[in-house]
Order: C-alpha cells, then sequence, then structure tokens
C-alpha cells in the first residue's frame, strides 16, 4: 500500500501518444541500442560508490563478450525515487516513436528505485517493444523471470528506505551535536560550506555561512519592518531596488515573513532546522549550540520577537520614500469632503456605531436602519455597503454626528403653507406615477426637473433638487385628493375575471393611497375597437369632466387593437390622467406604464 500511495500513476503515461507505431512504421527505422546510466548526486562520482564510471565499465564490458555495439549512452544525476527524470523522458519518447530495440541497465536499483513505477515503466517498455536488459542479472519473459526481476525492484525499494533512515538519523545527530544544517532548504542569507572548506577552516560538515550580497537584505527586511511596514510593501521595496532572493525570483510577501519568522535563527539563538523536525521537545532544544555565524545583533534581554512585537502594519496604504530606512513612511490619506452632518444622517451614524459595538454586521445594521426609517446623505435604503462606508470613516464621522446633534435648529422664514402647497401635491401627483429605475419609471430627478419647469424653483428663492423632493414626500403627508378615481374592467362574456383585473387595480390603489369611486365593468369579446357600452359611458363622463383619473390593467383589456388604444388614450388625457397598471400576478410589478395628463 505504501507503494501505490507514494506513486503517482498519472506521471508514468502522461508521454504516451495518441497513436502507436504500427510495426512496420518500426521496422523502417534502425532500432537503437541504448545504455542508461544514473547517479543520485554528483558526490557519488567523487566517491566513486558506484558511480557513473564503475557503471559505463559494467555495460561496456558486457557489451564487448556478448558482441553489442551501443547506439547512444543516456545519463541521469537524480534520485530514482520517481520517473520524472530527463533521461528517462528521452526514453520514453524513442520508444513511442519506435526507434527504440534494446535499453541496457548497469543495475537494477539503477533503473528505479521504487517497485510500482519500475513495474509500470518496464510494461510500458514491453509495450512498444523494447527489450530492457540488466548486465548484471538477466531475466527471461517466462512468469519466474518477472517474478525474480520484481523481487529486485522491492529490494531496490527498499534498499532505498533504509538508506534515507540512516542518512536522517546522522543528519539529526550532526543536527543536535554540532547545530549544523544538515538538510532542508538553504535559508535566504547563507550558503553551506564545501567540504574541502570545512577541513580548512577545522568546521563540521553541514557548516553555513552569510553571503555578503543576501547579507544586506536580510537586514534590511528586518529594519523596514521595525519601522512599520507591511510584507507586501518591503517586498515592493527589495524588488524595486533589483533584489532577488536566492532562487532568483522576485520578492513576495509570503517570502517576507518567512524570513521574520527566522529571526532566533538570524540572532544565533537556534538552528535553521526546527525543533518539530528534529523530534526533540523545547528544553532539548535549547540546549543545542548553532554553528553558523548570526546577521543579526543579539536580542535585548526580554525584548520579544519582531513578529510578535509588530504583528500589524503601523502603518496601511503607505507612500514609500526615495530612502525607506531613513525616512519615515507616509500613509496615503483619502480626502473627505464632509463637513457637516444633516440630523437624521447624524442620529444614523450614531447608530451604526452604536449597533457596530454590540457586534452586528453590516447588512444587519442597516436593517435595522432602514426599519428605523433613516436614510443615506443620498435619500436611498441603506445597503451593506452603505453601512461599510460609515464604519470605515468613524473617527471622522462620529464627531460631525455629534455636533449635528448640539446644533440650533435654524430658525426657519415663515412661509404661507398655500406657497409649498402646489409644489408638494404636484410631488406627490408625480411620484404615484411609479418610482423605479427603468427609463420610463419616475425618478426624484425627474419629479425635480418637473417641478422647476412648473413653479420656476421653490418658493425660497432656490432649485428644486432630489434631495428637496424626498423632504417634501417624507414630511409632508399627502393632500387630500379631491379628485375622482374609476377602474375600467372587461370581463369576458361569461363574467369571469381571468387576469385579475379588479385585484390588480385595487392593490395598485391602496400602494399609492387611493380609493376607486365607481367602477366601469363591461362583459364582451376582444375586438379591434372597443363600442361596448360602459366603455362609451366612461368617455362621455371624462368629456364631461366627472373623472378625474381612470386605472385599467393594461391596453390589451381596453382593447386588443393597440394602436387604437392609444389613440384614444390621447385623445382622453387631456381630461384627465389615465393609469395603465399590470397585474402583480402576471409580472411582479404594480404599475406598467403611466399616461399623465397633458399639461
Amino acid at each position: 500500500m505504501n507503494q501505490l500511495n507514494d506513486f503517482d500513476s498519472d506521471e508514468l503515461f502522461t508521454r504516451r501518444p495518441a497513436r502507436r507505431a504500427s510495426g512496420d512504421e518500426r521496422s523502417a527505422d534502425a532500432k537503437l541500442t541504448v545504455a542508461y546510466t544514473r547517479v543520485s548526486s554528483l558526490a557519488q562520482d567523487a566517491e566513486d560508490a558506484y558511480g557513473r564510471a564503475s557503471q559505463m565499465r559494467d555495460i561496456t564490458t558486457w557489451c564487448e563478450l556478448n558482441n553489442i555495439t551501443i547506439d547512444k549512452w543516456i545519463e541521469d544525476t537524480i534520485t530514482g525515487a520517481t520517473l520524472n527524470r530527463k533521461g528517462i523522458d528521452e526514453i520514453r519518447e524513442l520508444a513511442e516513436q519506435g526507434r527504440l530495440g534494446s535499453l541496457i541497465i548497469p543495475r537494477q536499483d539503477r533503473f528505479a528505485r521504487n517497485a510500482v513505477s519500475a513495474e509500470l515503466l518496464h510494461q510500458e517498455l514491453e509495450s512498444y517493444g523494447v527489450k530492457v536488459i540488466n548486465v548484471q542479472v538477466q531475466f527471461d519473459s517466462s512468469p519466474l523471470g518477472k517474478f525474480l526481476r520484481r523481487l529486485l525492484d522491492l529490494f531496490a525499494e527498499l534498499d532505498r528506505e533504509m538508506i534515507r533512515e540512516r542518512t536522517g538519523k546522522g543528519r539529526r545527530e550532526a543536527v543536535l551535536k554540532n547545530g549544523t544544517q544538515m538538510y532542508g532548504v538553504m535559508t535566504l542569507g547563507y550558503r553551506w560550506l564545501t567540504k574541502g572548506e570545512c577541513e580548512t577552516q577545522g568546521l563540521p560538515n553541514g557548516s553555513i555561512t552569510p553571503v555578503p550580497e543576501q547579507r544586506v537584505i536580510v537586514e534590511e527586511i528586518f529594519a523596514l519592518r521595525e519601522l512599520g511596514y507591511a510584507y507586501g510593501c518591503i517586498a515592493r521595496i527589495l524588488n524595486d531596488r533589483g533584489y532577488r532572493t536566492q532562487t532568483g525570483i522576485p520578492f513576495i510577501g509570503q517570502s517576507i515573513t518567512r524570513v521574520i519568522k527566522r529571526e532566533r535563527f538570524y540572532r544565533g539563538e537556534c538552528p535553521s532546522v526546527s525543533a518539530e523536525a528534529l523530534g526533540v521537545s523545547e528544553e532539548e532544544y535549547s540546549l543545542i549550540v548553532p554553528a553558523h555565524e548570526p546577521i543579526l545583533p543579539p536580542r535585548p534581554e526580554g525584548q520579544a520577537l519582531l513578529c510578535k512585537r509588530v504583528s500589524k502594519p503601523r502603518i496601511r496604504n503607505p507612500k514609500i520614500p526615495a530612502d525607506p530606512l531613513v525616512e519615515p513612511p507616509t500613509e496615503y490619506k483619502k480626502t473627505c469632503y464632509i463637513t457637516s452632518l444633516t440630523t437624521d444622517y447624524a442620529n444614523a451614524v450614531l447608530k451604526t456605531h452604536e449597533l457596530r459595538q454590540q457586534g452586528l454586521s453590516q447588512q444587519q445594521i442597516a436593517d435595522k436602519l432602514n426599519d428605523d426609517g433613516h436614510r443615506t446623505r443620498w435619500g436611498r435604503h441603506f445597503r451593506h455597503a452603505s453601512v461599510q462606508k460609515i464604519i470605515v470613516r468613524f473617527d471622522l464621522l462620529v464627531p460631525l454626528a455629534k455636533e449635528a446633534l448640539l446644533r440650533p435648529e435654524p430658525l426657519a422664514t415663515p412661509e404661507a403653507p398655500s406657497d409649498w402647497s402646489p409644489a408638494i401635491a404636484e410631488a406627490h401627483k408625480l411620484a404615484r406615477h411609479g418610482l423605479g429605475r427603468k427609463k420610463t419609471d419616475m425618478t426624484y430627478a425627474k419629479i425635480a426637473d418637473r417641478l422647476n419647469s412648473l413653479f420656476g424653483g421653490t418658493p425660497n428663492g432656490g432649485k428644486f433638487h432630489p434631495q428637496t423632493v424626498i423632504r417634501l414626500l417624507r414630511e409632508h403627508p399627502a393632500p387630500e385628493d379631491r379628485i375622482r378615481t374609476v377602474g375600467y374592467v372587461r370581463l369576458t362574456v361569461d363574467g369571469t375575471d381571468h387576469y385579475g383585473q379588479v385585484d390588480g387595480i385595487d392593490t395598485w390603489a391602496l400602494a399609492n393611497s387611493l380609493v376607486i369611486d365607481s367602477w366601469y365593468v363591461d362583459r364582451g369579446p376582444a375586438s379591434s375597437e372597443n363600442t361596448l357600452p360602459e366603455f362609451k359611458r366612461l368617455e362621455a363622463d371624462i368629456r364631461a369632466g366627472l373623472v378625474g383619473r381612470v386605472a385599467c390593467l393594461s391596453l390589451e383589456l381596453l382593447c386588443r387593437n393597440k394602436s387604437w388604444s392609444q389613440e384614444r388614450i390621447r385623445a382622453l388625457h387631456p381630461f384627465c390622467e389615465v393609469f395603465l397598471v399590470e397585474s402583480a400576478q402576471k409580472r411582479g410589478m404594480r404599475r406598467l406604464s403611466v399616461v399623465p395628463k397633458a399639461a
């Protein structure tokens, strides 16, 4: 099971072609005899521990004895635990092309160090007709031969695991004894010393030494963090200065985080390998004496680590100066043009501050403010984004809100109610047409423009604005409606209201604080022209001035001929207002369109 978990089967078949070469295509070119050698590292050649020279000698000797000529040598310098090797990729590519006839390996563990991957690779090469030859032990294609080959693959994997276990123990003991860094990723600012340098300087193997170019980078990272720069800002500063990581790529915030968290290592307080990786307790780990030269000076007694002292950047959105290490950073401040608040908005700000301290979310606060009747500075309902704008400006808005509530109300100029009554009545009449976001809907801005065109401005000598309209509609109730409102309904011959005309008109009237004084009800089929008696009586009453407002569900129910219906409405709208109300059950809207009375 461990073998199957360690091996990624997709890795083996990523290079498998869409179509295999046929036998005739393979025989068209001469088959190659390829010899393959592999070492885990360059040190394996230096120590002569069955290195590349020994492997080539064994293969050459066997080929001379068997009178075989090697056409191509392929080498790899990588562990055999993976199939992601350039040499193996080249071998598989030759096999896919049908050019590989025989593959000669010096020993079974040089081919692969994982039993599962070795078996799958054998099967793939055999499917292309490639013969794999082990010069140490030859296996035939019988079941016993395959069993012995697989057994050797298992021994190769077992040997790799035992080597890894022995190497890990040796490196762990070296770290515990000498405080060196025998394994892991090299930390920014240091490099490993070679064996010759360690022998010359009398240092244990695995010792590390600072790199002057990278040492400057580490010192600047800690200096900038002390000033309060965020990790992302530090990375941007280093990249602008042309600095790069030890792998040659630009810095990112995560790179700075890793450096800051290794402060103890850079100050010479502990080795680079953590206590968890070594498998020791914190007491045993504290007794290890690091062997590397520290880059940063020792910490003053009692001083906390930088990552704990500056847990969050003190400066957000900083403006980076020309020399960040000398000039302190400055913060971008967004200009706010709010200098005073209205009483209603001031109450909304203080209510938001109170609810936020209670732990409510932005959406919950918005719902509370809307329920209490508060509106934004633009007269709209509160949403979570509106609440967020208040929260991020608490420092500015809360003092202004308190100041607005303490400010005495200005003495209003006494004005006769009749001065504003026409504008209030007209505003309510226009608002009754339907407020919405569609082009055909009425808006506060459209109402303000209409009032300015009718009255030339406010009684105070100013202009009507959307905020003025909102205040008029909210603070002044709708004037008493003395206009006679009627409804027109056309039912089927048997008197059935299939479209819910009566309910739709009643719902619209209730939403606009209106009462249907009387109904004009016709019974008859749809036709190209409405010649029904109740419609004729309605036209006569409108022309006589007995009706001021007519509500009908839609043009189609007035008459099937839409152009005829529009012509009749144009003829009647100088005498009254005609409202075309769409049923809420039909389209989810209370008003479809409005035909206002001509001025």
